[in-house]
Formats: structure tokens, C-alpha cells, sequence
């Protein structure tokens, strides 16, 4: 959804984040199925306000999906609460750059510098903004447990639900064994 910046009032502007409003439901599909998940449900909230051209964004977002476990495949529920707290500032262009800009001196960022990002034109793309937040707050691995033991891997057994029969691999007789004769290798 694109948002006119001279649309926003003074008041600000409150918005729910559900699966009835069509650019949250388009946005949530669209980034959860390009990383294999599947939404459920989400609900939440962003109230969006305006000082001069400077935007402030802040709200929250709580997505439950369906993923697999990278370690035993099994499918579970998994619930995500993501905070949208942003600053949007105009990005100046060559031409209007501030003049501090022009001087070749260094300039040191402050933690307050980091929680800004730019907007360019006169619109700022919530669709893009709320889903970048998305992805980034998806964690890297999804395991359905902290103490999840994964498969077997001889024979693909699931490790959380049968002790699995199969022998342990012959380690004297791996390819790498030779590497243990190596001197100064750990013992």
C-alpha cells in the first residue's frame, strides 16, 4: 500500500493490520510463502505519524504460520510477535543536499542515527516497509523444540518419537579417519 506522505494528518493515522485489510493479507502471503510458510493468523496494529516530512511508524505485528522443523520435518504452529518501529526521513538528492554534506569531513553516528531509514518521492510503500520487518524477525532456523533430536541419519527415523535400532557409523573407517594421524590433531 502506498501512502501519499500529504495524506498523513497532523493527528496522525491509525491502521489495523489484519487479514481483512487487502495489502496486509497480499503482503503476510507473499513474504511467508517465499520462505515456505504458511499463515494462519495476524493481527496487529501501526499508527503512523507526521512532523514536518520526517514520518514516525509504531506498532506491532503478532503472525502465527505453519513450518517445518529443519530437524525432524515435523509440521508445527509457531507465533511471532514483531515490533514496527521506524523513522522515515526524505532522502535528499545531490542537488538539495544539506550543506554539512558538502564539507569532506567525517561525521559520527549516534544510536538515535541508526533507527532512521529514507523514503524517496512524495509516498512511502507500507507493503514493502511492514514486510521488511517481517523477514527480518523470522528466525534463521525453525525447530519445533529447543531439545528437537532431528532423523535418523541411516535411516530417516524420527529421533523425538523412536529410539532408532540403527548401528553408529564405523568413525575409524570414515574417509576423514586418516586426518587423525595428523600431527598436533586432537585425540
Amino acid at each position: 500500500m502506498k501512502l501519499a506522505i500529504e495524506s498523513i494528518p497532523g493527528a496522525g493515522l491509525d491502521l489495523k493490520l489484519d487479514d481483512k485489510t487487502s495489502w496486509v493479507a497480499d503482503m503476510v502471503k507473499n513474504v511467508l510463502m517465499r520462505e515456505n510458510l504458511i499463515p494462519e493468523k495476524y493481527a496487529g496494529s501501526l499508527r503512523i505519524g507526521k512532523v514536518n516530512d520526517n514520518i514516525h511508524l509504531d506498532g506491532s505485528l503478532n503472525l502465527v504460520f505453519k513450518s517445518s522443523c529443519h530437524r525432524c520435518l515435523k509440521e508445527f504452529p509457531f507465533s511471532l510477535d514483531i515490533p514496527l518501529n521506524m523513522n522515515l526521513t526524505p532522502q535528499y538528492h545531490s542537488d538539495e543536499e544539506p550543506s554539512f554534506q558538502s564539507k569532506q569531513e567525517e561525521l559520527e553516528l549516534n544510536a538515535d542515527d541508526l533507527d532512521f531509514s529514507f523514503y524517496d518521492g512524495h509516498e512511502i510503500n507500507l507493503s514493502d516497509i511492514v514486510g521488511e520487518q517481517v523477514v527480518l524477525a523470522l528466525p534463521p532456523v525453525f525447530t519445533c523444540s529447543e531439545n528437537c533430536k532431528g532423523l535418523c541419519a541411516q535411516c530417516g527415523q524420527n529421533l523425538n518419537e523412536v529410539a532408532c535400532l540403527c548401528a553408529p557409523k564405523d568413525i575409524a573407517n570414515a574417509p576423514w579417519a586418516a586426518l587423525k594421524t595428523l600431527k598436533g590433531s586432537p585425540k
